[in-house]
């Protein structure tokens, strides 16, 4: 399979324990949202094997585990187990090992799983083609086994005003910063690919069984403007890491310190909310 080295080596964030209370928390604002972890179109049979794709924390798999019918198993898997528990502190039903998911797919791995979950892929997909990823989570499942997938849509980003009087110009220009030539379009993505992923599971063998699309309830927009504001601060800093003085990273943590400015004053009635899609797509 041929994968652009973008996809394998492009994450923007870290894995230290910042980033890691900015993913539980991402966590808990996803099944808030939507109110699951998994799909009521997610058909889970008796000793199911289940596996998680890009496991960050692993918080998702521990919580999901208990709720698996007696006998299954959860495999989590990801690039890097820096954020996941150790070994003496795993459920007896859940495992985290490494995987490359964008390279060749093991032969035993292949037509294991009764359900593959995966989520937040966005800001690694750089090359703006998913295929690839979707082809190896397909290689994954049995057949007539399930794929879960999430994802923020950046084309429906927008920002939102508990006042709709207010207007949020700090938060304006941010987004413009991020967005423009200036910006990191790798993470942004050029060309969206989420709003159209609907249309090209069957190019990989699937079917469609669910495609829904939720913005943040109110009840949780704190929750998604810390999420934002620890997101980006976690992006500079990595900025920093591989740019040392970089003049980029500087501007936006200015930028970012005054749209949060903003939001306090305006008692925290402002922030830029995108759709939460879920597919879930079952294997043929």
């Amino acid at each position: 399979m041929s994968t652009s080295s973008t996809d394998k080596e492009g994450y923007p964030f870290n894995r230290d324990a910042f980033a890691s209370t900015r993913l539980n928390l991402q966590h808990q604002l996803f099944i808030c949202s939507t109110g699951y972890h998994l799909h009521s179109k997610v058909a889970v049979p008796q000793n199911a094997l289940v596996a998680d794709i890009g496991c960050g924390t692993g918080i998702w798999s521990l919580e999901v585990a208990k709720q698996l019918p007696v006998g299954s198993k959860l495999e989590a898997y990801d690039l890097s187990l820096a954020q996941t528990p150790p070994t003496q502190w795993w459920p007896s039903n859940v495992t985290f090992s490494q995987m490359d998911i964008f390279a060749d797919i093991p032969q035993h791995l292949q037509g294991r799983y009764d359900v593959v979950n995966i989520r937040l892929f966005m800001c690694v997909v750089q090359s703006g083609d998913p295929m690839p990823l979707l082809r190896n989570l397909m290689k994954l499942l049995k057949p007539g086994g399930y794929l879960q997938w999430q994802e923020y849509d950046p084309s429906t980003d927008k920002v939102v005003c508990a006042d709709p009087n207010t207007s949020a110009p700090k938060l304006d220009i941010l987004r413009a910063a991020i967005r423009g030539p200036a910006g990191n379009q790798a993470h942004i993505l050029k060309d969206h690919w989420v709003p159209n992923l609907h249309t090209r599971f069957s190019e990989a063998g699937g079917a469609l069984m669910a495609h829904e699309k939720v913005w943040t309830p109110n009840e949780y927009v704190t929750i998604k403007q810390d999420v934002t504001f620890l997101a980006v601060r976690e992006w500079i800093a990595n900025m920093r890491v591989k740019e040392p003085g970089s003049e980029g990273a500087t501007k936006l943590e200015k930028m970012v310190a005054d749209v949060e400015e903003e939001c306090w004053k305006l008692q925290r009635g402002t922030f830029a909310d995108s759709e939460i899609v879920t597919w879930v797509v079952r294997k043929n």
